[in-house]
């Protein structure tokens, strides 16, 4: 649900809207679209979106389905009263200073899909206290979230430490924990950027759910477990029958 406020109206530089949601067209071809603001620029309205948002990976324009792949540059930009909002899976990038200054947003949730974090996507969100960077993320430009001084965790789930371009956490605690793979812990430790952050903490991998073993007796399973791969296996005592 999203509660939307609207102001006087000015032309329109959006392609359309739906469900109180902002789009442009991307491509006719591809059939893709961005989120954006409402009217000319960022700032033709104030407040347009509020409160919570949520929206869908496809939206229907003309009879049209469009994929929702990108975040637009400043597309929530000043959006001061938007408390939350759930990016769909299929985005695949988070443009040039979408939410900066939303000073109410304290809850985002951010899919697999994403690979970028562009230039003040996240500046001076001041309440945020805790922030999930997926796993395929490869970018994160200089700024993104400076000014997120109320982190009091951040978790990144990449292998490969995320490039971090100048500033990227500048203002946030160095003594926050930093939650990233086991595996990849001190190549964090010496990456750029990441290394300005001095408490970082070991993610244990799950268990690969197609790593599971089952003992059965006479067709009756009496134990399964998941395992991780290189695991030592250790045969149970079977129970008597």
């Amino acid at each position: 649900m999203l509660l939307v406020g609207l102001c006087s109206l000015t032309a329109s530089a959006h392609d359309f809207e739906y469900r109180g949601i902002f789009y442009n067209i991307i491509s006719e071809d591809d059939l893709t679209v961005e989120v954006t603001f409402q009217g000319d620029s960022y700032d033709s309205y104030s407040h347009e979106y509020s409160g919570r948002a949520v929206f869908s990976s496809t939206v229907t324009y003309n009879g049209i389905i469009y994929s929702v792949t990108r975040i637009g540059d400043n597309a929530f930009s000043g959006c001061s009263s938007l408390t939350s909002i759930t990016i769909p899976e299929g985005v695949t990038s988070i443009g040039y200073r979408v939410f900066l200054g939303c000073s109410s947003l304290t809850s985002i949730t951010i899919p697999e899909s994403v690979t970028s974090i562009g230039e003040y996507a996240f500046y001076n969100c001041s309440r945020f206290t805790s922030i999930t960077i997926p796993k395929n993320v490869t970018d994160i430009d200089q700024y993104a979230f400076s000014g997120c001084y109320s982190l009091t965790s951040i978790t990144c789930e990449a292998l490969v430490p995320p490039l971090t371009y100048r500033n990227a956490f500048r203002q946030v605690s160095t003594d926050i924990p930093i939650y990233v793979p086991a595996a990849s812990l001190e190549e964090y430790k010496l990456a750029n950027d990441w290394g300005y952050f001095n408490n970082f903490i070991a993610l244990e991998p799950e268990p690969d759910p197609e790593h599971t073993i089952t003992y059965t007796i006479d067709g009756e399973i009496f134990k399964s477990e998941s395992l991780l791969p290189g695991t030592p296996i250790t045969l149970p005592e079977a129970p008597i029958k």
